[in-house]
C-alpha cells in the first residue's frame, strides 16, 4: 500500500510508506521481537512489536541518524549490533544493544567514483559484510572487531551492479530491488552471483579467498536487463526476471 508521509497507523494497521517523494521507507528488517525501518535520509527507528496483534499500538524505541540514506539493514543474530548500507556516503556499524539508545561505532566510507553502497549481508560467522556498491561492484568488509569501524579487505568491480545476490545453503535471505545477496556453496567453494546491467547480465564471482575475489564465469544474453534473482532449493536452477520475461539457467559448477 502506498501513501504519502514517513509512516501512518490507522484502524488494526501498521503502515510504511514507500512512496514519499521526499523521505520514502528504504529498507525494513525484524529480527525478534523489533522492526527496523531506514527512513531514507530521516534516519532508523527502531519499533517494540512484542504486541503484535495490537500494531496500532507500536511507538518507535529508539531513534538514530546516520550520515546518508539507509537503503538495506542488516541484524546480528544476537541482536546487539546493526548494519547498514547508507548510499553514498558508505556502510555503518551500530551498536543496538540498548534498543532506545542506538549508537553508530564507526562507517566504512565509500571511495567507489559514483558508488552508491544499496545492500549489505553478513556471513553466517558474522565477521564478514558483503556491499553491493551500485556503478562499482562487490566490497568486502572485516567487521570481526566490533569496536571499530569496518575495515575493506576486498573487491571486485563489475561496473554497472545493479544488484548482488548472495546465497548460502546455511542462509537463505534475498533483500530488495535493485540489490540482491545470495551465496551459493558448493563443498569448500563459494560463488557470489553478481547481476550486471550494462555488460554481463550475470558474473559469478568465488569468494573462498575474500582478499581476492575472481570472476568464475559469466552469463550474457546481450540485450536484457535483469531485476530479480531466485534459484531451486537444490541450486541448479536459477530464475531470472528480466525485463524480456523469466529465464531458466542451469548452474553448473566445475571444480
Amino acid at each position: 500500500m502506498l501513501m504519502q508521509g514517513a509512516q501512518h497507523i490507522f484502524k488494526n494497521y501498521f503502515s510504511i510508506d514507500v512512496d514519499s517523494s521526499s523521505n520514502p521507507a528504504d529498507a525494513v528488517q525484524i529480527k525478534g521481537n523489533y522492526l527496523y525501518i531506514g527512513e531514507g535520509w530521516g534516519g532508523i527507528k527502531i519499533y517494540d512489536i512484542s504486541d503484535i496483534d495490537n500494531p496500532v499500538n507500536w511507538s518507535y524505541d529508539g531513534y538514530i541518524y546516520l550520515s546518508g540514506d539507509s537503503d538495506s539493514i542488516e541484524i546480528t543474530n544476537d541482536e546487539q549490533y546493526m548494519i547498514v548500507a547508507n548510499g553514498g556516503t558508505g556502510i555503518s556499524l551500530v551498536n543496538i544493544a540498548d534498543k532506545t539508545n542506538p549508537f553508530q561505532i564507526g562507517q566504512w566510507n565509500n571511495d567507489k567514483p559514483k558508488g552508491s553502497a544499496e545492500n549489505v549481508l553478513l556471513n553466517s560467522m558474522e565477521n564478514l559484510v558483503f556491499g553491493s556498491i551500485r556503478n562499482y561492484g562487490l566490497v568486502i568488509l572485516d567487521i570481526s572487531d566490533k569496536s571499530q569501524a569496518p575495515v575493506e579487505i576486498g573487491e571486485y568491480y563489475t561496473g554497472m551492479c545493479e544488484f548482488v545476490t548472495l546465497s548460502s545453503n546455511e542462509k537463505q535471505q534475498i533483500g530488495g530491488f535493485p540489490t540482491k545477496m545470495k551465496m551459493i556453496q558448493y563443498g569448500e567453494l563459494e560463488y557470489l552471483l553478481v547481476n550486471t546491467r550494462d555488460k554481463e547480465l550475470l558474473n559469478a564471482i568465488n569468494i573462498t579467498d575474500v582478499y581476492n575475489p575472481s570472476l568464475f564465469g559469466k552469463y550474457d544474453p546481450g540485450y536484457e536487463q535483469a531485476f530479480d534473482l531466485a534459484y531451486t532449493e537444490d541450486q541448479k536452477y536459477l530464475y531470472m526476471l528480466t525485463d524480456e520475461g523469466l529465464r531458466v539457467l542451469q548452474v553448473k559448477i566445475y571444480d
